[in-house]
């Protein structure tokens, strides 16, 4: 498993560098980490490194909740009786829990909110996310990302923004790639799951909180290796194997985020 220690010193460094912001910023913040016992994608030992991680870089134990009892499989927890059973460990990762998981994790980081709306007042956005990776291949993004905005916040009340990014294979543009070519005909229709059932709109249209969900594509090329349509976490993104950015500040996804938040404040 990866050595908490090693990537906490590497992550100091990096900051030393100018390349991610001051790691000092970390003990403000409150820390929601999962892993299903029944986890058979990522390690559970992967997972409590992570934990280790930021508790190397200063973040007190009271902020940090880590959860690792639960009798899930890879997945966000629902409590839609559709999606796979809890221990599954299959697409799209949607599994059925009797609750909503992003509820506790949005009470995790930002602590007392309202109980989540039992009908939706606001409405889902859908924006062009190609204007803020210039089109790059390169990104492997999808052409349009989404946003949850309370009609509350669209009349103008104070809002808070969370960046709700999705799994592997959750993204709306999601197919498998067979033998390096899309098997469209495969698909199945997890399509916009993710944003609008995961229950992550529900509490923030009660809480007037702007959901914001860019949408990584699948790519399985000489250029981009990115199958499973995750978020970049291993460096598919680096402009140079040698020389890995995509965990900077310079990161091409980071920057796409940074600048859909910057739109976002009105900047």
């Amino acid at each position: 498993a990866p050595d908490p220690v090693q990537l906490a010193d590497m992550a100091r460094a990096t900051a030393r560098d100018g390349l991610i912001d001051p790691v000092e910023h970390l003990k403000d913040q409150r820390l929601y980490i999962f892993t299903g016992t029944e986890d058979a994608v990522v390690s559970p030992w992967v997972v409590n490194n992570t934990r280790r991680f930021y508790e190397e870089l200063g973040v007190p134990a009271a902020q940090l909740l880590f959860v690792n009892k639960v009798p899930a499989g890879h997945s966000i927890i629902t409590d839609n009786p559709e999606d796979n059973p809890l221990g599954a460990n299959q697409p799209p990762y949607l599994n059925y829990g009797g609750y909503f998981q992003s509820h506790d994790i949005l009470r995790q980081i930002y602590g007392d909110l309202n109980p989540p709306a039992e009908r939706l007042t606001g409405r889902i956005i859908r924006f062009n996310q190609k204007e803020f990776f210039d089109d790059q291949f390169r990104a492997s993004m999808s052409d349009f990302g989404y946003a949850y905005v309370p009609r509350a916040v669209e009349e103008g009340a104070p809002c808070r923004v969370h960046i709700a990014l999705h799994g592997c294979n959750q993204g709306y543009t999601y197919v498998p790639y067979a033998q390096g070519q899309a098997a469209v005909k495969e698909a199945a229709p997890y399509g916009n799951r993710y944003y609008t059932t995961t229950g992550y709109n529900e509490i923030a249209d009660s809480n007037n909180i702007v959901v914001l969900y860019p949408q990584a594509g699948g790519s399985y090329t000489a250029q981009v290796q990115n199958p499973e349509g995750c978020w970049d976490w291993w460096g598919y993104t680096s402009r140079s194997a040698a020389r890995p950015d995509y965990y900077s500040r310079n990161a091409i996804q980071i920057q796409a985020i940074y600048q859909m938040l910057q739109r976002i404040g009105g900047q």
